[in-house]
């Protein structure tokens, strides 16, 4: 628990009992000066008793949608959400990719650019991105957790990642 909340920008609880390693990971979270969010339960179910406590005892912000979570984060937040522009523009501009009937909104800072360029259309071992893009690994790994957030890469098992198809239309 301290391992993950330590890499995570906040913590949010959505069921948790009285004492549960949610409420742990919670409490983690406040010590390590990270946001911590709950979503409200019916007032009658023993899961929902932990996420309430937290929101009533000023330990948690009351979280009813995404846009919740992403104003509290700040300009993180606001990279995340996506604009309401053109999309050509803006993929000519960032490097964005298309996924789907849609096109992503999230720009992309060289190093993610320079990682999308290594990854091959079906999976790419975790070493070929390191040795091909001239990065230290742990700037890899870190790249690619952010780029999974956002949806542009997927990973396999065997340390193996892809492009993020586009899904059939129906």
């Amino acid at each position: 628990n301290r391992i993950i909340v330590g890499m995570s920008l906040g913590v949010l609880v959505t069921e948790c009992g009285k004492r549960s390693g949610a409420q742990i990971s919670a409490r983690l979270a406040s010590e390590y000066n990270r946001e911590v969010f709950a979503l409200p339960g019916l007032v009658s179910n023993p899961l929902a008793h932990g996420s309430n406590a937290l929101i009533r005892d000023g330990q948690a912000k009351l979280v009813m949608s995404l846009e919740d979570v992403l104003d509290e984060l700040g300009d993180v937040g606001k990279l995340m959400r996506p604009e309401p522009a053109d999309h050509a523009t803006r993929e000519e501009a960032h490097g964005l990719e298309s996924v789907g009937s849609e096109k992503l909104s999230l720009p992309l800072d060289p190093v993610e650019q320079a990682i999308m360029a290594t990854i091959q259309s079906e999976e790419t071992p975790l070493e070929y991105i390191c040795d091909h893009s001239a990065l230290a690994p742990a700037t890899v790994a870190a790249t690619l957790t952010k780029l999974q957030m956002k949806g542009l890469v997927v990973q396999r098992p065997g340390n193996l990642f892809a492009r993020r198809r586009a899904e059939p239309r129906p």
